[in-house]
């Protein structure tokens, strides 16, 4: 039975309580605010075309990927997948474009979960 129903007094179960309903509303919203921290600012969907220049010993490596967003602090991009957290790479986003953005390799997504294949790249 939905709040909306109710008469105001009678409720079928606990959870139709509107206290109850308070308690659970706000532990779930202290929950999400301490296990999710809050994004510096918003992304914006991109789904373009790049390239990351990996440095390896002496050699440098070109490998392509796709820029699934961006944001002020940096990009999250798919098709990478040997990359460490800490790791430095130069994106660069179009081959239009003359120079490339130097950035730190922040998460890499875990094999298995939504986010493989990705790796979240903050502009150093």
């Amino acid at each position: 039975m939905s709040l909306a129903k109710c008469s105001g007094s009678a409720y079928s179960s606990l959870s139709d309580t509107p206290h109850f309903f308070d308690r659970n509303m706000q532990s779930a919203y202290a929950i999400k605010s301490t296990l999710m921290p809050t994004r510096k600012s918003q992304r914006a969907p991109a789904k373009s075309r790049a390239s990351l220049i990996i440095h390896l010993d002496r050699s440098a490596k070109r490998i392509p990927c796709l820029i699934l967003d961006a944001s002020k602090e940096g990009f999250r991009v798919r098709g990478i997948c040997a990359l460490r957290r800490g790791q430095l790479v130069e994106l660069i986003a179009d081959e239009n474009t003359p120079g490339t953005e130097r950035c730190r390799v922040v998460w890499v997504g875990k094999p298995g979960s939504k986010h493989e294949g990705e790796i979240g790249l903050e502009s150093a």
